[in-house]
């Protein structure tokens, strides 16, 4: 926010920091950033992987309890939901958020597509605030001993947001989990 005063620039931290818990768990593991350009336009993408525990030893249960709560929240005051039935996830879809049961290799998982936009303050300028379109991937597995794997990727570069499903989609068909044998 090049030539804003520190009042609005603590103010958009503030509401971008908002958006963090949408985006990832308690436990950050992980953090990348993508940046490059596709077809001569920038592209962003931020990758958090966070756990958090769960306190359901059965994933089924686990990912059950994960989706009511994500339904929840993303569809309390959504009165323009409609079911999703497709081969890889059912669900519901809003008019922001397409929330979706899914099976993985690796068990059940949440799979979590939420637009969102954020308007930053426009200070003492006389030019109206810029307002910044976020698009959010996420998808949620249960673990092993009663965590979930949250593997969030985000990016304001919303038209790139098909691009960032794919590379989300490849994870989802790689992930794995490493359990200790019980000694």
């Amino acid at each position: 926010m090049p030539g804003s005063e520190e009042p609005a620039r603590v103010i958009a931290a503030e509401q971008m920091r908002a958006v963090l818990p949408m985006m990832a768990g308690i436990n950050t593991v992980e953090t990348g950033l993508c940046v490059g350009t596709d077809a001569g336009s920038l592209s962003t993408g931020f990758l958090v992987v966070s756990v958090q525990h769960t306190g359901h030893d059965n994933p089924v249960l686990a990912a059950e309890g994960i989706f009511r709560a994500k339904e929840q929240q993303y569809f309390a005051q959504d009165t323009a939901t409609e079911d999703v039935d497709h081969e890889l996830g059912k669900g519901t879809r809003g008019t922001q958020d397409l929330l979706l049961a899914t099976r993985l290799p690796c068990g059940p998982a949440v799979t979590a597509v939420s637009m969102r936009s954020m308007t930053f303050p426009a200070g003492n300028s006389k030019v109206p605030p810029p307002v910044l379109a976020i698009g959010s991937l996420q998808m949620v597995i249960p673990a092993p001993r009663e965590y979930c794997a949250y593997v969030t990727i985000s990016t304001p570069t919303i038209y790139h947001l098909d691009a960032y499903s794919a590379r989300l989609a490849h994870i989802a068909r790689t992930f794995s989990f490493d359990v200790p044998k019980e000694q």
